[in-house]
């Protein structure tokens, strides 16, 4: 996902050997906030917790339904 400061993002790839959705191309009117204070990021309409952040990876919790995922930046590996 690329995320600009105007609250907009764009899925760019998601793919999984696992149960996966797949997000590459598919259009939503929603867009995203984070609060530094308690690492919380909202994403359309989904809840996050910011677990861990590394300058490739990012390590999410979906707050609702305690679902771990993470962010992978494959252009710095």
């Amino acid at each position: 996902m690329k995320f600009y400061e105007n609250g907009d993002f764009e899925n760019r790839y998601t793919s999984s050997d696992r149960k996966h959705i797949l997000l590459d191309g598919e259009q939503r009117d929603c867009y995203w906030s984070f609060s530094e204070k308690d690492s919380i990021l909202e994403l359309c309409d989904y809840t996050y917790k910011i677990l861990e952040y590394q300058k490739d990876t990012i390590r999410l919790i979906e707050v609702k339904n305690n679902f771990k995922c993470l962010f992978v930046n494959h252009a710095l590996k």
